[in-house]
């Protein structure tokens, strides 16, 4: 959604401050995320989660943060390698290095154990 770069900006807040409170947040915001074309994932609303849903995560030190825009020249740089490598959203899903879509996951999976079976004889 429009918002999504200040979530991924306060991901990358919260796995500094702790592996824990980043899969901490991490599952609170999807628990609770709201309509991806509506601007939900506002700089109050993650303070409130954090507050509420991350016991290791530190809403005082995360709210600074976000303010400073920590975390958002990782989130460019993320963005950089994904948009080189085709990827333009979630879930993208790639085989043996090949961009499948989730429909077509178990099939190619299947064909590439295939491939690989018929290599190894």
């Amino acid at each position: 959604g429009p918002d999504s770069i200040k979530a991924a900006m306060m991901a990358e807040i919260m796995w500094n401050q702790s592996p824990k409170a980043f899969a901490e947040f991490h599952e609170a915001l999807y628990e609770h995320q709201k309509v991806e074309s509506d601007i939900w994932a506002t700089e109050k609303y993650m303070l409130e989660i954090i507050e509420k849903y991350v016991p290791s995560g530190d809403a005082k030190k995360a709210k600074k943060s976000i303010r400073a825009l920590e975390g958002l020249f990782e989130v460019k740089e993320d963005f950089k390698i994904t948009t080189a490598n085709g990827v333009s959203g979630t879930p993208t899903v790639f085989v043996n290095g090949v961009k499948t879509s989730t429909e077509a996951l178990s099939e190619t999976v299947n064909n590439e154990l295939a491939l690989k079976e018929k290599s190894t004889k």
